[in-house]
């Protein structure tokens, strides 16, 4: 039973809390950028985990135009995301962060500047913008790559983040030279909505009589007590105009890493639907689909589909995907140049599952079963849930020796969900205290922050310069194909790498570096543990919870060669795709740096 003292803490104060956590250890200068990439990734982090997006990029650039001083002629991007599947890109403007109590109210003109100053900056990046741009700074590699794909990209999504509250409505979209233009406001009471929608993901429902028709079907199949069956011809405008809508919120999530490892239209369906779309129907196997209501209108012998609630593509997302994309391209065509799409018909096998509790099983189960394109294994879909979990269990019980900056045992606090290390703390004011003592604030990381320790440790820098999302996909199919189950031990050298890494973040602090702090902390990291590995004791470092001094020493020796030769990239290549290539560890890896050295 809660304690009467429990108090619900308001999200702007658990906001508040968490970016000034990551901060505390900043520098002035850098206090109030830092604060402001902070709470970029704490939306990108939310919107990520409810399937608003993919992934994010954090770059922060603000610029007002030459020879003018008008505050409208300003360009401004925080943040961005490209999805090649899809052919869009996703662009992050925040606001500057205030972390005001009260947090602050946001009026519909400031809303507009924001919103347009982005804009302005995605249409100078289609012209030479990159060119201005110092290419050590990431708003050269997100303004160079825009202008190289500026024929390619079809959705531009403008997504406003807000440290406070707004009562404008959402802007309407827009649409310019075959590019549709959306706009999202994301303040405090929509980023508390979405996190508290990862918990549960708010169903997708779709009304297919707003789309056209309503959608023709063979006659409904019962499979017993826990789901019914039908088969429907999905013509493949629906198809494109659904997924333009929901995008990869259609496909289930558990797959989405599989989905995306082919970015590239399938040759065979774009030469199907190009040169006989009215043969897809006979070459294609068509999509499984799960669903967990179904209105059907039956006249006759006639039977249609009216409504879908918690509709998923469970089996099929590369023919989604490259059905969307070949429309795209098509609409994208002058008139006279354009194909008659209208024989594209995809067949749909629709399970509709009425017993609420085997939903998640039978959804694995149908994409394991169903999927003949990818080969996906039952240990991918388990995506390490109970690693998670069984990391949270130690967190909670093992005791960490005393350290140099805590004279007494501590806990280490693994956050399986954002934010529940502030939900916690706050639950009781007379408690906080007693709460910070067993765990500091400066001992709390995430499976995210794991994902990233790992993929360093095993010397795969180019795995953590992804973005937090990737990386930590890849690092779930590498644990699950490892068959991977934590202990004690894993857990306190995960605490180990921890510290080994936070070293390196204040290395690169120290350094003041211009660009690519963070994929420079991963390769110089990387780099060290390669020449030096056999010198670092995990266990050591866990009795200790100090680092050897070597380790700094080593860091400050490789920092300034690997960011100058990360920044001047390879063949003119975008230096963030770059850090994300093998061929740039290989390239880092052989450089010839001399490091301390360490005695015996």
């Amino acid at each position: 039973m809660p304690d009467e003292t429990d108090i619900v803490v308001p999200f702007p104060q658990l906001v508040h809390e968490e970016v000034e956590r990551y901060c505390r250890d900043a520098s002035s200068i850098d206090d109030q950028k830092l604060k402001v990439e902070q709470f970029t990734q704490f939306a990108i982090d939310i919107l990520a985990a409810a399937d608003q997006l993919d992934d994010g990029t954090i770059c922060n650039y603000a610029k007002t135009v030459s020879n003018s001083r008008k505050a409208n002629d300003s360009l401004k991007v925080n943040g961005y995301d490209f999805n090649e599947i899809e052919n869009s890109i996703d662009l992050f403007v925040c606001s500057d962060y205030n972390g005001t109590d009260p947090a602050p109210s946001y009026t519909k003109p400031q809303i507009d500047e924001l919103f347009n100053k982005c804009r302005r900056f995605f249409e100078a990046a289609l012209g030479d913008l990159y060119t201005r741009i110092d290419q050590s700074h990431e708003a050269y590699n997100l303004a160079h790559r825009i202008h190289l794909e500026r024929h390619k990209i079809s959705r531009v999504r403008f997504m406003l983040f807000l440290d406070g509250f707004s009562k404008t409505k959402e802007k309407d979209s827009e649409k310019s030279q075959n590019i549709d233009f959306i706009y999202r406001i994301y303040d405090l009471n929509a980023l508390e909505k979405y996190s508290e929608s990862t918990k549960e993901r708010p169903p997708i429902e779709i009304d297919l009589r707003s789309f056209g028709e309503p959608l023709p079907c063979l006659p409904i199949v019962s499979c017993g007590d826990d789901f019914d069956a039908c088969v429907a011809m999905m013509s493949g405008e629906l198809l494109y105009k659904l997924y333009g809508e929901h995008g990869s919120r259609l496909l289930e999530r558990n797959i989405r890493s599989f989905l995306q490892a082919k970015n590239k239209i399938n040759k065979g369906i774009k030469d199907t639907i190009f040169q006989c779309p009215e043969r897809f129907l006979a070459y294609n196997n068509g999509i499984s689909c799960t669903a967990e209501h179904v209105d059907f209108d039956f006249k006759g012998e006639s039977c249609k589909i009216l409504k879908i609630r918690n509709f998923q593509i469970v089996n099929g997302g590369q023919t989604t995907a490259s059905i969307y994309n070949a429309f795209r391209i098509n609409e994208k065509r002058k008139e006279k140049d354009r194909v008659d799409l209208r024989g594209v018909q995809v067949q749909a096998k629709i399970s509709i599952i009425k017993n609420p509790a085997i939903i998640d099983d039978t959804v694995k189960k149908i994409s394991l079963y169903a999927n003949s394109q990818n080969k996906v294994s039952q240990s991918d879909f388990d995506a390490l849930e109970p690693f998670h979990a069984k990391m949270e269990e130690f967190s909670r019980t093992v005791w960490a020796p005393p350290s140099p900056r805590h004279n007494r045992m501590t806990k280490w606090y693994y956050e399986r969900a954002r934010g529940a290390y502030g939900d916690e703390k706050s639950r009781g004011s007379g408690r906080r205290s007693a709460f910070t003592d067993v765990y500091p604030e400066n001992q709390v990381f995430t499976k995210t922050d794991l994902a990233r320790y790992e993929s360093v440790w095993e010397e795969l820098p180019q795995s953590a310069c992804l973005g937090e999302q990737k990386n930590f996909r890849a690092f779930t199919n590498r644990s699950a194909a490892a068959e991977l189950v934590p202990d004690r031990q894993y857990f306190m050298d995960a605490v180990a790498k921890k510290l080994v890494y936070d070293v390196a973040a204040a290395v690169i602090k120290q350094a003041r570096l211009p660009s690519y702090k963070a994929q420079t902390a991963s390769y110089c990291l990387a780099y060290v543990l390669h020449y030096r590995r056999e010198k670092l004791d995990l266990k050591d470092i866990w009795k200790t919870q100090t680092v050897p001094g070597f380790v700094e020493a080593s860091l400050k020796e490789v920092v300034l060669p690997i960011h100058k030769r990360l920044s001047e990239s390879l063949e003119g290549q975008n230096v963030t795709e770059w850090c994300k290539k093998d061929t740039c560890w290989n390239t880092i890896r052989d450089l010839k740096i001399t490091l301390p050295t360490v005695s015996p």
